[in-house]
């Protein structure tokens, strides 16, 4: 059953940049990854700080490779010293 995960990264002030072109790579490597159904990445309109990906998996299997792929990993690397505080992952069900 497809779920939903929305992920949340605030970048320290003076980082915004830096992180949206770390996170923007992300978008197209994952979009063509088996299992992904929707890849997309927001900012905050109140607070540029604030970036948000709205993503869809087919499967938990799918979400797990994704983790270990070699764009993720590396961005994992690339945002530690930009990040202010830790991020937010949460899985949401559809149900409508």
């Amino acid at each position: 059953m497809p779920f939903v995960v929305i992920a949340r990264f605030t970048a320290k002030a003076g980082s915004e940049d830096r992180l949206r072109d770390v996170l923007r790579a992300l978008v197209e490597p994952t979009r063509a990854e088996a299992g992904c159904l929707h890849y997309e990445m927001v900012q905050s309109q109140a607070d540029p700080r604030m970036f948000t990906f709205f993503e869809k998996w087919e499967s938990e299997p799918a979400l797990m490779a994704h983790a270990q792929a070699p764009h993720v990993v590396r961005a994992r690397a690339e945002r530690a010293d930009l990040l202010d505080g830790p991020h937010d992952v949460s899985r949401w069900d559809v149900v409508a």
